[in-house]
Protein backbone atom coordinates (compact mmCIF):
# COMPACT_ATOMS: atom_id res chain seq x y z
CA UNK A 1 0.00 0.00 0.00
CA UNK A 2 1.06 3.50 -0.92
CA UNK A 3 3.62 2.34 -2.76
CA UNK A 4 1.84 3.38 -6.47
CA UNK A 5 1.11 6.42 -8.22
CA UNK A 6 -0.94 9.12 -6.09
CA UNK A 7 -3.86 10.85 -7.79
CA UNK A 8 -4.82 14.31 -5.97
CA UNK A 9 -7.79 17.14 -6.73
CA UNK A 10 -8.31 20.10 -5.32
CA UNK A 11 -11.62 20.01 -3.09
CA UNK A 12 -12.22 24.12 -2.83
CA UNK A 13 -12.76 25.81 -6.28
CA UNK A 14 -12.67 29.07 -5.28
CA UNK A 15 -15.10 30.65 -7.95
CA UNK A 16 -17.93 28.14 -6.74
CA UNK A 17 -16.93 28.38 -2.25
CA UNK A 18 -17.34 32.05 -1.78
CA UNK A 19 -13.96 32.91 -2.14
CA UNK A 20 -12.18 31.58 0.73
CA UNK A 21 -9.06 29.19 1.12
CA UNK A 22 -9.27 25.86 3.23
CA UNK A 23 -6.65 25.40 5.79
CA UNK A 24 -5.17 22.80 8.35
CA UNK A 25 -7.41 20.29 6.68
CA UNK A 26 -7.62 16.49 8.18
CA UNK A 27 -9.15 13.76 7.12
CA UNK A 28 -10.49 9.95 7.91
CA UNK A 29 -11.42 6.59 6.03
CA UNK A 30 -14.23 4.32 6.61
CA UNK A 31 -14.74 1.99 4.21
CA UNK A 32 -15.60 3.69 0.59
CA UNK A 33 -16.63 7.02 2.85
CA UNK A 34 -13.90 9.60 3.57
CA UNK A 35 -14.85 12.41 5.80
CA UNK A 36 -12.87 15.48 5.85
CA UNK A 37 -12.94 19.23 7.81
CA UNK A 38 -10.86 22.44 7.83
CA UNK A 39 -10.72 25.67 8.02
CA UNK A 40 -11.92 28.90 6.14
CA UNK A 41 -9.39 31.58 5.11
CA UNK A 42 -11.63 34.15 3.65
CA UNK A 43 -10.12 36.36 0.61
CA UNK A 44 -8.96 39.76 0.99
CA UNK A 45 -9.12 42.49 -1.60
CA UNK A 46 -5.76 41.37 -3.37
CA UNK A 47 -6.68 37.75 -3.60
CA UNK A 48 -3.95 36.32 -0.86
CA UNK A 49 -6.19 34.83 2.20
CA UNK A 50 -6.59 36.47 5.32
CA UNK A 51 -7.56 35.35 9.05
CA UNK A 52 -8.67 38.52 9.41
CA UNK A 53 -11.89 38.84 7.38
CA UNK A 54 -15.15 36.77 9.19
CA UNK A 55 -16.92 34.20 6.72
CA UNK A 56 -20.17 33.68 7.82
CA UNK A 57 -19.76 35.57 10.97
CA UNK A 58 -16.76 33.57 12.21
CA UNK A 59 -12.82 33.88 11.97
CA UNK A 60 -11.91 30.46 10.84
CA UNK A 61 -15.23 28.50 10.18
CA UNK A 62 -15.13 24.79 10.49
CA UNK A 63 -15.97 23.21 7.35
CA UNK A 64 -17.04 19.40 6.37
CA UNK A 65 -16.49 17.08 3.44
CA UNK A 66 -18.11 13.83 3.02
CA UNK A 67 -17.31 11.49 -0.20
CA UNK A 68 -18.60 7.78 -0.50
CA UNK A 69 -16.35 6.36 -3.36
CA UNK A 70 -13.09 6.78 -2.08
CA UNK A 71 -12.72 10.37 -2.52
CA UNK A 72 -13.37 10.55 -6.59
CA UNK A 73 -16.55 12.31 -6.28
CA UNK A 74 -17.81 14.52 -3.22
CA UNK A 75 -21.64 14.78 -2.54
CA UNK A 76 -21.41 17.56 0.39
CA UNK A 77 -18.47 19.77 0.33
CA UNK A 78 -17.44 22.79 2.28
CA UNK A 79 -20.56 22.49 4.78
CA UNK A 80 -20.53 24.47 8.03
CA UNK A 81 -22.41 22.92 10.74
CA UNK A 82 -25.37 25.03 12.63
CA UNK A 83 -24.30 23.80 15.89
CA UNK A 84 -20.87 25.37 15.98
CA UNK A 85 -21.83 27.95 13.51
CA UNK A 86 -21.84 32.20 14.33
CA UNK A 87 -24.35 31.41 17.18
CA UNK A 88 -21.99 29.13 19.11
CA UNK A 89 -18.39 31.44 18.94
CA UNK A 90 -16.36 33.70 17.33
CA UNK A 91 -14.37 31.22 14.86
CA UNK A 92 -11.90 28.36 15.10
CA UNK A 93 -8.05 28.74 15.40
CA UNK A 94 -5.78 26.23 12.81
CA UNK A 95 -5.30 22.21 13.81
CA UNK A 96 -7.24 23.38 16.82
CA UNK A 97 -9.76 19.92 16.11
CA UNK A 98 -9.96 16.55 14.53
CA UNK A 99 -12.21 14.07 12.63
CA UNK A 100 -12.43 9.94 13.27
CA UNK A 101 -15.21 7.56 11.42
CA UNK A 102 -16.34 3.79 12.27
CA UNK A 103 -18.46 2.28 10.72
CA UNK A 104 -21.03 4.94 9.91
CA UNK A 105 -20.03 6.99 12.84
CA UNK A 106 -18.34 10.01 12.34
CA UNK A 107 -16.82 12.55 15.03
CA UNK A 108 -15.56 15.50 15.47
CA UNK A 109 -13.81 17.49 18.19
CA UNK A 110 -13.43 20.96 18.42
CA UNK A 111 -11.35 23.20 20.83
CA UNK A 112 -9.89 26.49 21.55
CA UNK A 113 -8.16 28.65 24.29
CA UNK A 114 -11.42 30.88 24.38
CA UNK A 115 -14.14 28.50 23.57
CA UNK A 116 -15.64 25.10 24.87
CA UNK A 117 -14.19 21.90 24.30
CA UNK A 118 -17.27 19.26 22.43
CA UNK A 119 -17.53 16.77 20.34
CA UNK A 120 -19.76 16.81 16.48
CA UNK A 121 -21.82 13.31 16.21
CA UNK A 122 -23.49 11.73 13.67
CA UNK A 123 -24.45 8.04 13.42
CA UNK A 124 -25.65 8.19 9.72
CA UNK A 125 -22.36 8.85 7.84
CA UNK A 126 -22.45 13.01 7.89
CA UNK A 127 -26.22 13.29 7.76
CA UNK A 128 -27.30 14.56 11.15
CA UNK A 129 -25.16 15.25 14.10
CA UNK A 130 -25.30 16.17 17.70
CA UNK A 131 -23.55 18.30 20.01
CA UNK A 132 -21.81 17.40 23.48
CA UNK A 133 -19.96 20.28 25.63
CA UNK A 134 -16.58 18.22 26.91
CA UNK A 135 -14.99 21.53 28.66
CA UNK A 136 -17.30 24.86 28.92
CA UNK A 137 -15.56 28.03 28.05
CA UNK A 138 -17.18 30.19 31.45
CA UNK A 139 -17.73 33.54 29.03
CA UNK A 140 -19.49 32.63 25.76
CA UNK A 141 -18.54 34.58 22.41
CA UNK A 142 -15.44 35.68 24.42
CA UNK A 143 -13.77 38.96 22.67
CA UNK A 144 -9.97 40.00 24.08
CA UNK A 145 -10.92 42.81 22.58
CA UNK A 146 -14.28 43.45 24.30
CA UNK A 147 -14.45 40.57 27.54
CA UNK A 148 -11.93 40.87 30.46
CA UNK A 149 -12.04 37.31 32.16
CA UNK A 150 -13.58 38.47 35.13
CA UNK A 151 -16.15 35.17 35.34
CA UNK A 152 -18.20 35.68 38.66
CA UNK A 153 -18.57 39.85 37.60
CA UNK A 154 -16.27 41.01 40.98
CA UNK A 155 -14.58 43.79 39.72
CA UNK A 156 -11.33 41.25 39.45
CA UNK A 157 -9.69 39.61 36.85
CA UNK A 158 -9.97 35.94 36.69
CA UNK A 159 -7.59 33.19 35.14
CA UNK A 160 -9.93 30.67 33.42
CA UNK A 161 -9.22 26.78 33.09
CA UNK A 162 -9.13 26.19 29.42
CA UNK A 163 -7.34 23.71 27.01
CA UNK A 164 -4.02 23.61 24.64
CA UNK A 165 -6.09 23.69 21.57
CA UNK A 166 -5.56 20.37 20.60
CA UNK A 167 -8.65 18.26 21.37
CA UNK A 168 -8.32 14.94 19.76
CA UNK A 169 -11.32 12.34 19.36
CA UNK A 170 -11.08 8.59 18.57
CA UNK A 171 -14.33 6.26 18.17
CA UNK A 172 -14.14 2.69 19.28
CA UNK A 173 -16.04 -0.28 17.96
CA UNK A 174 -18.76 0.25 20.32
CA UNK A 175 -19.21 3.86 19.04
CA UNK A 176 -17.87 5.21 21.98
CA UNK A 177 -16.00 8.50 21.39
CA UNK A 178 -13.02 8.98 23.05
CA UNK A 179 -11.37 12.62 23.54
CA UNK A 180 -7.92 13.85 25.10
CA UNK A 181 -6.74 17.40 25.33
CA UNK A 182 -4.16 19.60 27.18
CA UNK A 183 -4.53 21.22 30.18
CA UNK A 184 -4.28 25.45 29.54
CA UNK A 185 -5.16 28.94 31.74
CA UNK A 186 -5.62 32.14 30.33
CA UNK A 187 -6.52 35.96 31.72
CA UNK A 188 -7.55 39.24 29.64
CA UNK A 189 -6.76 41.64 31.63
CA UNK A 190 -6.87 44.36 29.11
CA UNK A 191 -9.28 44.80 26.25
CA UNK A 192 -7.13 47.70 24.29
CA UNK A 193 -4.31 45.65 23.50
CA UNK A 194 -5.52 43.20 21.10
CA UNK A 195 -3.86 40.22 23.25
CA UNK A 196 -4.54 37.86 26.07
CA UNK A 197 -2.22 35.96 28.40
CA UNK A 198 -1.64 32.22 28.01
CA UNK A 199 0.58 29.80 30.50
CA UNK A 200 3.21 27.71 28.60
CA UNK A 201 4.38 26.32 31.95
CA UNK A 202 0.92 24.68 32.46
CA UNK A 203 1.00 20.81 32.26
CA UNK A 204 -1.18 17.89 32.20
CA UNK A 205 -3.23 15.92 29.25
CA UNK A 206 -7.52 14.92 30.36
CA UNK A 207 -9.10 12.60 29.33
CA UNK A 208 -12.78 12.11 28.28
CA UNK A 209 -15.20 9.49 27.28
CA UNK A 210 -19.28 9.41 26.57
CA UNK A 211 -20.02 8.17 29.75
CA UNK A 212 -18.68 11.21 31.61
CA UNK A 213 -20.70 14.41 30.99
CA UNK A 214 -20.11 17.91 30.73
CA UNK A 215 -16.98 19.43 32.34
CA UNK A 216 -15.91 15.33 33.88
CA UNK A 217 -12.77 14.73 32.44
CA UNK A 218 -10.00 13.69 33.78
CA UNK A 219 -6.66 14.00 34.42
CA UNK A 220 -4.36 10.85 33.24
CA UNK A 221 -0.60 12.02 32.73
CA UNK A 222 2.24 14.88 32.22
CA UNK A 223 5.56 15.43 32.41
CA UNK A 224 7.27 12.57 33.39
CA UNK A 225 10.13 12.33 36.69
CA UNK A 226 12.40 10.61 34.94
CA UNK A 227 14.66 10.82 38.01
CA UNK A 228 12.46 9.65 40.51
CA UNK A 229 13.53 12.75 42.99
CA UNK A 230 9.72 14.44 43.55
CA UNK A 231 10.98 17.13 41.42
CA UNK A 232 10.68 18.23 38.15
CA UNK A 233 14.18 19.38 37.12
CA UNK A 234 13.69 22.31 34.46
CA UNK A 235 16.77 24.44 33.04
CA UNK A 236 16.99 27.84 34.24
CA UNK A 237 17.80 29.49 31.56
CA UNK A 238 19.60 33.48 31.88
CA UNK A 239 18.08 34.47 28.28
CA UNK A 240 15.12 32.19 27.13
CA UNK A 241 11.42 33.90 27.83
CA UNK A 242 9.92 30.09 27.71
CA UNK A 243 11.57 27.05 29.78
CA UNK A 244 10.48 24.70 26.87
CA UNK A 245 10.07 25.43 23.09
CA UNK A 246 7.17 27.50 21.59
CA UNK A 247 3.88 25.42 19.91
CA UNK A 248 1.59 27.99 19.51
CA UNK A 249 -0.57 27.77 22.62
CA UNK A 250 0.63 24.16 24.13
CA UNK A 251 1.41 23.91 27.20
CA UNK A 252 4.33 21.32 28.71
CA UNK A 253 2.51 18.39 27.75
CA UNK A 254 0.08 18.57 24.80
CA UNK A 255 -0.51 17.42 20.84
CA UNK A 256 -2.24 14.46 21.49
CA UNK A 257 -3.06 10.70 19.04
CA UNK A 258 -4.55 7.90 19.31
CA UNK A 259 -5.11 4.53 17.85
CA UNK A 260 -7.25 1.15 18.82
CA UNK A 261 -6.23 -2.65 18.34
CA UNK A 262 -8.92 -5.32 17.27
CA UNK A 263 -8.83 -5.93 21.26
CA UNK A 264 -10.48 -2.81 21.86
CA UNK A 265 -6.99 -1.48 23.67
CA UNK A 266 -6.80 2.57 23.37
CA UNK A 267 -3.23 3.58 22.64
CA UNK A 268 -2.04 7.38 22.97
CA UNK A 269 0.83 8.85 22.05
CA UNK A 270 1.75 12.69 23.15
CA UNK A 271 4.62 14.71 23.35
CA UNK A 272 6.06 16.12 26.84
CA UNK A 273 8.82 17.52 28.69
CA UNK A 274 11.89 14.90 28.74
CA UNK A 275 13.71 15.67 31.79
CA UNK A 276 16.41 13.17 31.21
CA UNK A 277 17.42 15.35 27.88
CA UNK A 278 20.61 17.19 27.61
CA UNK A 279 19.99 20.90 27.99
CA UNK A 280 23.73 22.04 28.11
CA UNK A 281 24.01 21.72 23.91
CA UNK A 282 22.60 25.08 23.04
CA UNK A 283 23.94 28.27 23.13
CA UNK A 284 25.48 29.94 25.92
CA UNK A 285 22.88 30.96 28.67
CA UNK A 286 19.93 29.86 26.87
CA UNK A 287 18.72 26.21 27.99
CA UNK A 288 15.78 25.11 27.64
CA UNK A 289 14.04 21.66 28.06
CA UNK A 290 13.86 19.52 25.16
CA UNK A 291 10.71 17.79 24.28
CA UNK A 292 9.97 14.11 23.44
CA UNK A 293 6.66 11.86 22.18
CA UNK A 294 5.55 9.42 24.93
CA UNK A 295 3.23 6.54 24.38
CA UNK A 296 0.56 4.62 27.12
CA UNK A 297 -2.67 2.50 26.65
CA UNK A 298 -5.73 1.52 28.48
CA UNK A 299 -7.25 -1.83 28.28
CA UNK A 300 -10.24 -1.14 29.99
CA UNK A 301 -11.85 1.63 28.42
CA UNK A 302 -9.79 4.70 29.99
CA UNK A 303 -10.84 3.62 33.34
CA UNK A 304 -6.60 3.05 33.78
CA UNK A 305 -3.76 4.02 31.84
CA UNK A 306 -0.46 2.12 31.48
CA UNK A 307 2.78 4.05 32.53
CA UNK A 308 3.76 6.54 29.68
CA UNK A 309 6.76 5.77 27.85
CA UNK A 310 9.13 7.56 26.29
CA UNK A 311 9.41 6.38 22.30
CA UNK A 312 12.83 8.28 21.51
CA UNK A 313 15.44 5.84 21.15
CA UNK A 314 18.46 6.95 23.92
CA UNK A 315 22.41 6.50 23.31
CA UNK A 316 22.20 3.55 24.91
CA UNK A 317 19.13 2.42 22.56
CA UNK A 318 21.56 3.01 20.11
CA UNK A 319 20.09 6.41 19.51
CA UNK A 320 20.66 10.12 20.34
CA UNK A 321 17.43 10.62 22.13
CA UNK A 322 19.01 13.07 24.91
CA UNK A 323 20.08 15.39 22.31
CA UNK A 324 17.19 15.62 20.34
CA UNK A 325 13.68 17.49 20.20
CA UNK A 326 10.55 15.32 19.27
CA UNK A 327 7.51 16.54 18.22
CA UNK A 328 4.30 16.20 16.51
CA UNK A 329 3.61 12.79 17.05
CA UNK A 330 1.13 11.35 15.25
CA UNK A 331 -0.54 7.47 15.33
CA UNK A 332 -1.54 5.78 12.56
CA UNK A 333 -5.81 4.87 14.09
CA UNK A 334 -5.07 1.07 13.75
CA UNK A 335 -3.14 -0.60 15.94
CA UNK A 336 -1.77 -4.40 15.02
CA UNK A 337 1.02 -5.98 16.95
CA UNK A 338 2.91 -2.63 16.23
CA UNK A 339 1.88 0.92 16.63
CA UNK A 340 3.04 3.04 14.09
CA UNK A 341 3.87 7.17 15.28
CA UNK A 342 4.97 9.74 12.50
CA UNK A 343 6.39 12.39 14.24
CA UNK A 344 9.49 15.22 13.54
CA UNK A 345 12.86 15.65 15.08
CA UNK A 346 15.43 17.55 15.21
CA UNK A 347 18.53 18.89 18.00
CA UNK A 348 16.35 22.19 18.92
CA UNK A 349 13.64 22.64 20.79
CA UNK A 350 10.62 24.89 19.44
CA UNK A 351 10.98 26.09 15.60
CA UNK A 352 12.63 28.65 13.53
CA UNK A 353 9.14 30.56 13.16
CA UNK A 354 9.02 31.67 16.40
CA UNK A 355 9.59 35.63 17.25
CA UNK A 356 13.06 36.90 15.92
CA UNK A 357 16.06 36.94 18.70
CA UNK A 358 13.92 34.54 21.45
CA UNK A 359 15.61 31.50 21.98
CA UNK A 360 13.52 29.51 19.82
CA UNK A 361 14.84 30.97 16.56
CA UNK A 362 18.03 31.65 17.76
CA UNK A 363 18.65 27.83 18.56
CA UNK A 364 16.53 26.47 15.36
CA UNK A 365 18.18 29.09 12.83
CA UNK A 366 21.09 27.15 10.68
CA UNK A 367 20.75 23.94 13.21
CA UNK A 368 19.97 21.70 10.25
CA UNK A 369 17.21 19.92 8.67
CA UNK A 370 14.44 18.33 10.68
CA UNK A 371 13.67 14.37 10.15
CA UNK A 372 10.15 12.91 9.76
CA UNK A 373 10.71 10.01 11.44
CA UNK A 374 7.92 7.19 11.00
CA UNK A 375 8.15 4.51 14.72
CA UNK A 376 7.16 1.23 14.30
CA UNK A 377 6.78 0.22 17.90
CA UNK A 378 6.04 -3.44 19.01
CA UNK A 379 3.23 -3.38 21.48
CA UNK A 380 4.98 -6.74 23.39
CA UNK A 381 7.78 -3.96 24.18
CA UNK A 382 5.55 -1.79 26.32
CA UNK A 383 5.27 -2.00 29.92
CA UNK A 384 2.88 -4.58 31.06
CA UNK A 385 -0.68 -3.99 32.46
CA UNK A 386 0.29 -4.86 36.51
CA UNK A 387 1.75 -1.85 35.95
CA UNK A 388 -0.95 0.47 34.94
CA UNK A 389 -2.02 3.68 36.83
CA UNK A 390 -5.46 5.33 37.54
CA UNK A 391 -5.93 8.78 36.62
CA UNK A 392 -2.92 10.70 38.31
CA UNK A 393 -4.67 12.28 41.86
CA UNK A 394 -3.04 16.06 40.98
CA UNK A 395 -0.65 17.96 39.30
CA UNK A 396 1.48 20.80 40.02
CA UNK A 397 2.07 23.54 37.18
CA UNK A 398 5.15 25.39 36.48
CA UNK A 399 5.13 28.49 38.23
CA UNK A 400 3.94 31.93 36.00
CA UNK A 401 5.98 34.33 35.44
CA UNK A 402 9.06 32.51 36.04
CA UNK A 403 11.47 34.09 37.14
CA UNK A 404 9.47 35.84 39.61
CA UNK A 405 9.43 38.86 40.75
CA UNK A 406 6.95 40.09 42.91
CA UNK A 407 4.17 37.70 42.99
CA UNK A 408 3.84 34.26 40.48
CA UNK A 409 1.13 32.09 40.02
CA UNK A 410 0.78 27.76 40.69
CA UNK A 411 -1.90 25.79 39.42
CA UNK A 412 -3.34 22.75 41.43
CA UNK A 413 -5.32 20.56 39.58
CA UNK A 414 -6.90 17.97 41.81
CA UNK A 415 -8.68 14.61 40.80
CA UNK A 416 -11.05 14.94 43.82
CA UNK A 417 -11.42 17.63 46.74
CA UNK A 418 -8.45 17.69 49.40
CA UNK A 419 -6.64 19.81 51.70
CA UNK A 420 -3.00 20.48 50.85
CA UNK A 421 -0.08 21.71 51.98
CA UNK A 422 2.15 24.24 50.30
CA UNK A 423 5.64 25.25 51.06
CA UNK A 424 8.84 26.64 49.36
CA UNK A 425 12.50 25.80 50.26
CA UNK A 426 15.46 27.29 49.30
CA UNK A 427 18.74 25.48 48.38
CA UNK A 428 19.96 23.87 51.72
CA UNK A 429 16.17 22.70 52.61
CA UNK A 430 15.29 25.60 54.82
CA UNK A 431 11.25 26.08 54.72
CA UNK A 432 10.98 29.58 53.74
CA UNK A 433 7.37 29.42 53.57
CA UNK A 434 4.11 27.33 54.77
CA UNK A 435 0.68 27.28 53.71
CA UNK A 436 -2.47 24.90 54.60
CA UNK A 437 -5.18 24.94 51.84
CA UNK A 438 -8.02 22.75 53.70
CA UNK A 439 -10.87 23.46 51.10
CA UNK A 440 -9.34 22.54 47.89
CA UNK A 441 -12.14 21.70 45.10
CA UNK A 442 -11.72 19.00 42.30
CA UNK A 443 -10.57 20.12 39.61
CA UNK A 444 -8.00 23.71 39.27
CA UNK A 445 -7.44 25.61 42.08
CA UNK A 446 -4.92 28.65 42.25
CA UNK A 447 -2.20 29.43 44.52
CA UNK A 448 -0.60 32.77 44.23
CA UNK A 449 2.51 33.37 45.94
CA UNK A 450 4.22 37.01 47.35
CA UNK A 451 8.30 36.75 46.87
CA UNK A 452 9.04 40.01 47.75
CA UNK A 453 10.47 39.41 50.92
CA UNK A 454 12.42 36.66 49.01
CA UNK A 455 15.89 36.92 48.61
CA UNK A 456 16.89 36.64 44.88
CA UNK A 457 18.20 32.89 43.92
CA UNK A 458 16.68 29.50 43.66
CA UNK A 459 14.18 28.19 45.57
CA UNK A 460 11.46 24.35 45.42
CA UNK A 461 8.10 24.66 45.68
CA UNK A 462 5.86 21.53 46.71
CA UNK A 463 2.76 20.50 47.22
CA UNK A 464 1.40 17.75 49.67
CA UNK A 465 -1.43 15.77 50.23
CA UNK A 466 -1.82 12.71 52.73
CA UNK A 467 -0.40 10.44 49.70
CA UNK A 468 1.38 12.48 47.36
CA UNK A 469 4.06 15.24 47.00
CA UNK A 470 5.05 16.98 43.96
CA UNK A 471 8.06 19.43 43.70
CA UNK A 472 9.02 21.64 41.36
CA UNK A 473 11.83 24.34 41.43
CA UNK A 474 11.40 27.97 40.68
CA UNK A 475 13.24 31.69 40.14
CA UNK A 476 13.00 34.90 42.06
CA UNK A 477 14.92 38.09 40.99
Amino acid sequence: KGTGAWTGRALIDTATSGLYYGLWGKAIADGDYVHAIWRASSVDASGAASTAIARNGQIGELLYGRSSDGGATWGILSQGNPLIDSTYNLGFGGDSYSIDAKNGVVAIAYSGISTDVGILKSTDNGNTWTRTVIQQFPIPFFDEAHNLTDINNDGVVDTVDSNGEDAHVLIDDNGMCHVWFSAMRMLNDDTTDGSYSYFPNEDGMYYWNESMGTNNYVLITGVIDANGDGTINLPTSTTCSLLSGYYGGCGLTCMPSAGIDANGTIYLCYQSICEACDTTTFTSGSYQARRHVYVMYSTDHGATWSTPEDIVPTTAQGGSGEGQEAAYGCMARKVDSDIYILYQRDTQPGNSLYTAGTCDEINNHGAGPSDIVVAKIPVSSLVGINNTQKPADFTVSQNYPNPATGETNISVTLAKASSVQFEVTDVVGKVVYSEAYRNFVAGKNNITLNTQGFASGIYNYSVITNDNKVTKQMVVR
